[in-house]
This record gives C-alpha cells, structure tokens and sequence, in this order.
C-alpha cells in the first residue's frame, strides 16, 4: 500500500520510511471498502493519448551549502503509472494512466559534516525537491514494478573526489559504491532499489577517506498522501422515554425520537444543525434490604456506548505510521469498534430501605468526520497547502444540514469553486484535494443522573400495654410518643429521612399501631390513663423500627402482696409466674438475725419461689407452690421462713 500522512494542522512531515506494502492495494481497498463504488470497474484513459508529463531532463546539479566546489544531482528513474483524477461521482477518485518512462530530480537532503544525518531535519535541509507536475492526473503517481533507479552525479572542480558510498540509513549495511574518474571530479552512479527503501544515505569521501559530504536522497514519495479532516456534528435521534417518565415536568428532553444507530430522515439540507439532542431514561425500584444497592439504568439504555463506529472503512486500510512514530489517525478511529468501549451510563445507589426513582439524561449526536486526501507533492508545498485548508475550513462552516457522504459534498463545493473568481486566483486545481471516505461516530454522553424520588420504606409497628396478673374488668388506655433516635445498629448507611422524628401513640383497649420508616432505633414513652391502680414496670422501650415484633408494656397493680422470704444461708432467690415467667429474682441479705430477700407489689397469682445456696450452688430447693389470695386495696405482708437442705420442700 501507498504511504500515507494524516494531517492534524501541524507542519507537513514527509512520508513513513520503508513501507513494505504494494501501493495498488490502496485502489483496491479503497474500492472494495466503500459501498457506493464497490461494483464500478477502474476506468483507464480514453481517447488520445496524451503526451508525456515529464518535462524535458536537465541533470543541473546543485552546490553542496558548506562547500561550493562541490556540487550534486540525485533523481529517480522507473516505469511511471499516474493516479489520475476523476470527478464523476460513481467512480474511484483515482484512475490509472498509461505506463510512462521518466526520470525526475528527487529530494536529497545535504547535512553539514558536524551534523549527523537523520530524518528529523531532513525538510529543513533539502537541497533538491522532486517537482509538481503540470498534470492533475500525474500529481500522484507510482512505479509500476514497486522499484526505481536511484541516479546521482556528483562533480567536484578541486579534484578531490575518491568515492562515494551509498548505505542504508539504520543499519549502515553498503547498498553500493562508486568510484570517481581518473582526473576525481565525478562520480556517477545508478543503482536498482525496491519502492519501498524510501531513503537512503550517499557519503562522499576524498583520496584520503576523508568525509567530502554526507546527505539523504529519497525516492521522492509521489505515492504518498497527506491527510486532513474536516468535522461536522449534528442532533442524532434521542431513544424513545421507556417506560413514560413518572414526573413529566423533570422529563426535560428536546431532539427526534428514534434509533440513535439510524441517520436516516435527519438531512434537513439548509437549516441550522442542533449539536446534540437529549433524550431520558426512568427506573423505578424497592431496596427493602439493609445496605445501599445499585440502581441500573432502564433496559433500553443499557446497551449503548459511549463511542459508536457508525460507518467507517478506515481500519483495515490507514494502519500507517509517519517517521517520528506518531500515530496518524486519532485512537478512536485505531482499534476495532467491539474493544475498549464503555458504558454509556452508569448505575445510581439506592439507599437501604427505601422507593426510588431513578433520572438519566443522555446527550446524543453524530460527528462525521471527512477524510480528505493532498497529494504529497502538493502538501509540501506550503503555499498550496495553506490555501488548501482556509478553503476547505470556510467550505464546512458552510455547510448545512447533514449529507451521507460529506466527503462528497466538500469536495464537489471545492470543484464549483475553483470554477469562481477567486478560485481561479487562488492557484488551487482540480485533483489537488481528493475524497477518501467518511466516518460516522455516534457519541452518547451522560448529563446528568439523579434520584428523582427516594422515599423511606414503613413498616407496621404494634405496641401493646399488657397487665399478666390480675387484669382490670374494663379497657386499658394509654397514650404515649415514639422518637426516632439514630440509624438502627447493623445498618451501615443512611435510610431516606423521615418527614417528622415524632410520632403519637393512642392505646385503644391496650393496643395501638404505627407506621415507621425502616432502618431506625427508637424510643418509646408510654404512660397509662384511666386506669387507677395500676402502673407500668417500664415507661421508656428502645426498639428497631424494622425489627416487626411487637413492643410490649407491662403494667401491674399498685397495691399487692410483700412478699418475704427468709432463709438460713445466703441465697439466690427467683419467683416464677405458674407460665415459667421470671417476676422477681434477687440475693438474699442479711439483716442481722437471718437472710432476707422481699419482692415488693407481687400481685395475686400462684408462684414458684426457688432458692439456690449461693456459695455451694447445690440443686435449686423447691420452697412455695400455692396459690395467694390479697385484697387490693390493703397492703399485706407474707412471710416464708425455710432452710436451704437437700431437695427440701417447705410449703407455706
């Protein structure tokens, strides 16, 4: 293949080195790669032949800049085939000439002897240039057999002249020698190359082997193309809202729906482009669990990326490097469209226990691209080059709407022009700028994404005043407040806040209900009402409002049963309910006669009071079963003497 150079408005660089690739692969390539030429056969020349376009060989040979005594001509000779310029909107952009023989002055660079030749400077010390033909169809052309004879003449009038060497530029390896005339004032040389040895260093040397001159000649790169863009950006098509947005005054969308991957019925030739539309997705989902969870995108925006290959050819046809070993075309134009691609847009956390709703808005359009395509032996000329992109610069601010092929458009504006006043002062002709190819990108951009809604889950708390003994003949009432205090242990991240940190509580018949956010440690405070004799054993309970249990209250009577219990030996005392619920439990003391323990406002019932030893531990001794008969409105004390044996029973 052809060299190429991409363009990205810096200084022209000359050609890669060494391209080993067949430049009539480009024309086929190119050819088979676009789908509006696939089918169109190359077209050769008709009609009469036209005369050769080389212009009449004068070897003028030119002073070396360090040493005028000495001077050089280096050309190249082959059988010539011109990549000739077509303008019917069917066929190639290039056409093939007949075969030509000729022989043209190519560039040779001439570096000073303290200077060590390298690609790096050799445009700014060119010596000779290979000339612009006067053919639009000949400012391209190729060797037909991918070889050239690379001629040097070399002439000096001091007489000193030995050899001159010919080596290859990175290695060194002797491409060829030759030596001067017997009077050593010249030396001639022509020796057979392959295309693709693009450069080569000649090194002329004295009678002595001293160094006379040192240079790069090149083959002149008249395959080689130069690359520059121009880059048009328009609305693409905004994926429908799927499902509808639940909040229509946050839906802020604007731009046609459709399939952001389909151009068709976006060309609105002669009005103002919008840049990008917006488009937006909705997703509606529960975290009834414990810890923060992800919110995904909705389904129909899941599958884009970020960056999309909409039409392009260029990946298997521009893999080509320039000398300094800068990529030519931009990364995103430099790998497959399938690898290193990203979502588009990226997931929302949900919060533990809590409803929400999910907003992303998604920035869609389309940049085309056009590659367009100087001829080398054009670009190099800066001049030309210049004119070439302020011309090409105004022509795509110009344009309006969206064209299929902007390539096409640009170029064909470029033809018309040059038909103008101004194009014809310009200098500019046609097959100086030529179509390569479009390349659709389509950009999904996220905006921006939120929770629209995150609403805190509630559950169904019950409360309940219970009285286990002696229940009153009538309803229990009671009132009381909940307070949320903090995040519930075990929840590592914030639930949504509440609308209000407080809440009432109303017992009807000792019941009552609350519905309370997920996630939280509360405290209740409960105090009785009308209810006279009774109080509650506990009025403040701290609970997790997602725990589901019930949060009970127990209240007993305010006048009951003392309950004394005397033993021998210090003791560990409990008193069980006749249902095995612990009422009372306690250490014996000592009061100076005998161990003491009193369970105060025991109400009536039938208990099961054990004492354990507390130094020997031995066997709880079973002490009191009965069942205890007191009025309430008198305060009463029982007493129950025991000595702590052996499975003793003692019965009062």
């Amino acid at each position: 293949m052809g060299n190429f150079l991409f363009d990205t408005s810096e200084p022209i660089q000359s050609a890669p080195p060494n391209s080993s690739s067949s430049r009539r692969d480009f024309l086929r390539h190119l050819v088979v790669a676009g789908a509006s030429v696939a089918s169109v056969p190359l077209l050769e020349t008709q009609g009469q032949a036209k005369p050769s376009p080389f212009p009449h060989l004068v070897r003028a040979r030119v002073p070396f800049p360090h040493d005028k005594d000495l001077s050089i001509y280096v050309g190249v000779s082959s059988k010539w085939r011109g990549r000739g310029f077509s303008t019917h909107p069917l066929t190639p952009p290039f056409k093939p000439q007949p075969i030509k023989n000729g022989e043209l002055k190519t560039d040779f660079a001439a570096f000073p002897l303290t200077e060590k030749p390298t690609l790096k400077e050799f445009d700014r010390l060119l010596l000779t240039r290979m000339p612009l033909l006067n053919d639009p169809d000949w400012y391209a052309f190729e060797a037909e057999y991918d070889e050239y004879h690379l001629i040097f003449d070399v002439r000096d009038t001091q007489k000193r002249l030995g050899r001159v060497v010919v080596t290859d530029l990175e290695s060194g390896k002797v491409l060829g020698l030759r030596h001067s005339n017997r009077e050593h004032t010249v030396v001639r040389g022509k020796l057979l190359f392959p295309w693709a040895r693009t450069y080569c260093l000649l090194s002329g040397y004295d009678l002595d082997g001293e160094v006379l001159f040192r240079g790069i000649a090149s083959n002149g790169q008249p395959d080689t193309w130069v690359y520059f863009t121009q880059v048009q950006q328009f609305a693409a098509y905004r994926p429908p809202t799927v499902p509808p947005a639940p909040l229509k005054e946050s839906d802020q969308v604007s731009g046609p729906e459709g399939d952001p991957y389909n151009l068709k019925g976006l060309d609105m030739p002669g009005q103002p482009v919008a840049l990008y539309s917006i488009g937006s997705g909705w997703h509606e989902q529960t975290n009834d669990t414990g810890v923060s969870n992800p919110l995904v995108a909705p389904d129909n925006l899941q599958l884009y990326q970020k960056t999309n290959v909409l039409d392009s050819f260029l990946y298997l046809l521009y893999r080509h490097h320039d000398r300094l070993g800068m990529p030519l075309l931009p990364p995103q134009f430099g790998a497959p469209p399938s690898l290193g691609l990203q979502p588009a847009f990226a997931n929302l956390l949900m919060p533990p226990y809590s409803h929400n709703v999910g907003q992303w808005l998604g920035k869609y359009f389309v940049r085309t691209t056009a590659f367009l395509v100087v001829p080398y032996s054009v670009a190099r000329n800066e001049g030309l080059y210049s004119r070439i992109r302020t011309a090409f610069d105004q022509f795509s601010r110009e344009t309006r709407g969206i064209s299929d092929k902007f390539v096409e458009s640009l170029v064909s504006t470029f033809h018309v022009w040059l038909e103008s006043e101004a194009g014809k002062q310009s200098g500019l002709k046609q097959g100086m700028v030529r179509s390569a190819e479009d390349v659709k990108m389509l950009y999904i951009e996220e905006i921006s994404k939120r929770l629209i809604v995150s609403h805190p889950l509630y559950v169904e708390v019950s409360f309940a005043i219970e009285v286990p003994f002696s229940p009153p003949p009538g309803p229990i009432s009671g009132r009381g407040s909940v307070e949320i205090i903090s995040v519930a242990p075990g929840v590592p991240d914030s639930p949504p806040p509440p609308s209000t940190r407080y809440y009432t509580l109303d017992f009807v018949n000792g019941r009552a209900k609350l519905r309370l956010p997920k996630g939280w440690y509360c405290l209740a405070k409960v105090a009785i009402t009308d209810l006279p004799g009774y109080s509650l054993s506990q009025n403040e309970l701290k609970f997790d409002s997602f725990s589901g249990s019930p949060i009970r209250f127990l209240a007993m009577l305010s006048h009951c049963l003392t309950l004394k219990i005397e033993t021998d030996l210090a003791a560990d005392i409990v008193i069980q309910t006749k249902d095995g619920l612990s009422l009372y439990s306690g250490a014996t003391h000592y009061n100076g006669k005998t161990n003491v323990f009193v369970a105060l406002t025991v109400p009536p019932d039938t208990y099961s009071i054990f004492a354990t030893e507390r130094n020997r531990r031995k066997k709880p001794t079973f002490l009191k079963k009965g069942k205890i008969m007191i009025i309430v409105s008198v305060i009463q004390e029982e007493t129950f003497s025991l000595i702590l044996t052996d499975q003793q029973e003692n019965k009062g």
